[in-house]
């Protein structure tokens, strides 16, 4: 908010998170585009079948609101590059001006409409993510890794000095890992996916096996994080807590 001026034209907030799952709540968005009523609010929802928030029936109310969907997350059609925008028709005429005539492919929008369809298959899987994302935590819970509460079909994880270690060492056991360490502020941090219960159940095995084989030990990142018994991740950098 107090980056907010009268020169701010575009403001972008993605809920849940990519790549830490947090979330920001309906009340905040809407009191973000109240006070940057020259600019346009886009509410990226790429992750919104994981966590069921959304201020999608606010474009009706929020002239300066935009809302993002894909459907690479949920729906699998990831390799189809298809998405979508939903808001007020003459802010996106603009977006229209600037677009591709052919931006979207023909054979994503004639498999569209069946996934659109399916929506057995959609709530299937959504609540497979839900029910192994609880299970992942819990078991990082148990296992005593530093981890951020997700909100998405992810889990963000401190590994801290080991991580490019740990990475390589889930490989050899089938299970791929994205590292963050890049990531501003996610020295350290490794993401996991959260897949079908088998997925899952074959994850935190490996991540039982990998952090045994690697020599990781609890100590290592509670000294840098002051991670608690609740799985939050606290910074010690500054004293606020993340």
């Amino acid at each position: 908010m107090a980056a907010i001026t009268k020169r701010t034209k575009l403001i972008i907030v993605a809920s849940p998170n990519n790549p830490t799952g947090a979330i920001v709540s309906r009340e905040h968005l809407l009191a973000i585009a109240a006070a940057a009523p020259q600019a346009v609010l886009m509410v990226d929802e790429a992750y919104y079948h994981f966590d069921g928030a959304s201020v999608m029936d606010d474009l009706a109310t929020v002239p300066n609101l935009i809302v993002a969907r894909t459907f690479s997350k949920a729906y699998g059609l990831a390799n189809l590059r298809i998405g979508m925008l939903a808001g007020n028709p003459k802010l996106l005429k603009y977006v229209r001006k600037v677009s591709s005539p052919y931006n979207v492919n023909g054979v994503a929008l004639d498999c569209l409409p069946v996934a659109l369809a399916d929506e057995e298959y959609l709530a299937w899987y959504s609540g497979q993510v839900l029910a192994g994302r609880e299970r992942m935590m819990n078991g990082l819970r148990a296992m005593g890794i530093p981890f951020f509460p997700s909100h998405a079909n992810f889990v963000l994880m401190n590994i801290g000095a080991k991580h490019k270690e740990f990475v390589a060492a889930m490989r050899t056991h089938g299970v791929l890992l994205r590292d963050r360490s890049t990531d501003p502020g996610c020295d350290g941090f490794v993401r996991i996916t959260i897949g079908v219960k088998d997925h899952v159940t074959q994850g935190l095995a490996a991540l039982k096996i990998c952090l045994d084989e690697i020599g990781w030990k609890k100590q290592q990142i509670d000294d840098l994080t002051g991670h608690d018994d609740s799985g939050i991740v606290r910074s010690s950098s500054n004293g606020e807590e993340r």
